[in-house]
Parts: C-alpha cells; structure tokens; sequence
C-alpha cells in the first residue's frame, strides 16, 4: 500500500486493496499514556489478508494499545495506520470500526445488553439495517458460535466460555472482514479454549483475517501461521511459526519455547531437525527418529537440507533496538 504523498489530508487518505498490499499496515507508530509513559515506540506491522497473526509480547509490551490503533478506538499520535485501505483518523475512524471487530480481553467490558439476543443484535442495528437484516444477522452469529440457545439469557448469569462466545458473536454481526482478539483465551478452561479454536478455525476457512494478542507462546505456536514479537513498545521480530524457534529472540521479549520446542532442545534432538513446535509435530518427530528416518522425513519437520530456525529463523524480520 502506498503511503500518501505529502501534502494530502491523511484524515482523507482511502484507496482500495491492491492483492499485493498489506490488509493492515503500521508505520512507526508512536503512542503516550496520559501519565507521560510511552507505550508505543515507533512501531510498524505488516498483516497480509486472510492470515492468523499471534502478536507475541510479555504484559505491559504494548499489545494492547495497538491492537487499539488497529481498528480506530485509539488514534495515532504520531506515525500511520492503514487498515482495508483506508488511513485511519478523526474522520474515518467510525468506518474502521465498522470493518474491523475487537474481542475484548474482558467479556463483561463488551456484553451490556440486558439479554444475549439484544447485545449482538445492538452492533447491526446501530448500522441502520432493517429489522429483518438485524436478526437475520444475530441469529447467524449465534449459530456460527453455537450460543443460539443462549439468545434469551442475561450475560452476567453466562459462564466464562460462554460469555466469550457471544461477545463473538456480537463482533460476527457486523460481518468484518478483520477481528482482533485480545488475550481471548484468558480465563477459559482448556475444553473452552478448544471451543474457541475451532470457531476461529472456521472464520479463517471463510477467509477472515485473524489478529491475536497473546503472551502464551503454546497458544501461538498451535494456532497461528503468523507471529510478531512485541518488546518495549516495538516490533523487534515478524515472521512464520518458525519464528517460535528463535530463542534469542524470544528472551529479548522475556518470552521462551514453546513446550514441545523445550523438551526436543533439553533431550538434544539430533543436528538438522529444527524442534517441533506443537504435539502433534513432537509426536511426527518421535515415529521419525523411531523409524530411523527411513521415510526420509523429520516427521512433517524441517530435514537437514533446510535452515534450522532454532539458530536464527532466516524468513523473519528482526528489527534492532
């Protein structure tokens, strides 16, 4: 996407998607809470269309606020947004929202309604849709996370998982083209986690782009094709999965291995194999060196032939601090 040349009202800067160009793009973003402490550092992020992006950062890293910028609700102080090809600002940042839907981390900060039915239908109605569109819409996003039966409840009575799922629902309403979840498997037991995987296991078949705020590295490494590591409100490193190898890098940020990762590095798994990274490719991993590699395979893992991520993963990009 190309920036808008100088000169130009960037509250007015709108083009459309090229194939080639970033569904979201950040370029140095700088943010400042009210006390004075800066929270965004010169930050800049790249999301292709139609991934699953884990932005990976301890607590207080910054990956909050940005995900804030990312769909308008905090505006940038300096540095620019472009989300779905519109430059986000004062005068466009009603119509970002529209496009882009956000998860809170805490689902009683997104339920309000006094029933489960009119929380989700209050996104679509506040677009002006006929009533009939408004429950067509409610009723679809409650079926797309299995909390039909939940229509005439009220949220606070909800069980976690449960509230998770219809303030889901409530963000598949308005029918975005991209959701940022933040910290969305907090407070779920680990059947809800599964729960909620398998509905963004969907939504990414149906080709939404998916953008997750996480500091659990075991949640990134299962469910994300993408990840960018947050440190000191900055990007320090954005690449693929293979990225979760890089310990270096993951220390910088005071993150670690993935689990699986760990227990293949602390058994010193042989020279060439890059470490798995999730249960199943550790238990791929353990029938090939079983085998002795006679299918010729690391068990659906990097061979020898490849670079082994583990010692610098070559498709990242690493920024120096």
């Amino acid at each position: 996407m190309t920036p808008r040349a100088a000169g130009k009202d960037p509250e007015r800067a709108h083009d459309p998607v090229a194939p080639t160009d970033p569904i979201i793009r950040v370029e140095d973003l700088r943010h400042t809470y009210p006390d004075g402490t800066p929270s965004l550092r010169g930050c800049s992020l790249r999301v292709e269309a139609g991934c699953r992006l884990a932005i990976l950062g301890p607590n207080g890293a910054g990956k909050t606020t940005l995900l804030l910028h990312l769909n308008g609700l905090l505006l940038p102080e300096a540095g620019r947004v472009w989300v779905l090809g519109t430059e986000v600002g004062p005068s466009t940042c009603r119509q970002v929202r529209a496009r882009v839907g956000y998860l809170f981390q805490e689902a009683d900060d997104q339920l309000l309604a006094p029933t489960v039915w009119e929380d989700v239908a209050f996104g679509p109605a506040n677009l002006g849709l006929s009533h009939d569109e408004v429950r067509r819409r409610a009723w679809e996003a409650l079926g797309q996370v299995g909390a039909s039966h939940l229509a005439h409840r009220a949220p606070h009575r909800l069980s976690q998982g449960e509230k998770r799922r219809v303030a889901l629902a409530g963000v598949l309403a308005m029918q975005p083209g991209v959701i940022l979840l933040d910290e969305p498997a907090a407070s779920l037991d680990p059947a809800g986690v599964a729960e909620l995987l398998a509905i963004l296991d969907g939504l990414h078949l149906g080709g939404t782009t998916l953008v997750m705020a996480t500091h659990d590295v075991d949640l990134a490494a299962e469910w994300a094709d993408t990840v960018a590591i947050v440190e000191g409100g900055r990007v320090v490193a954005q690449g693929g999965r293979e990225l979760l190898r890089d310990e270096s890098v993951l220390l910088r940020a005071r993150l670690r291995l993935p689990r699986v990762a760990a227990v293949f590095r602390d058994a010193e798994a042989p020279a060439g194999r890059a470490w798995p990274l999730t249960v199943p490719e550790g238990v791929r991993a353990l029938r090939a060196l079983r085998n002795g590699g006679r299918d010729g395979t690391a068990g659906g893992i990097q061979t020898a032939s490849e670079p082994i991520a583990s010692n610098g993963a070559e498709t990242s990009s690493v920024q120096e601090g």
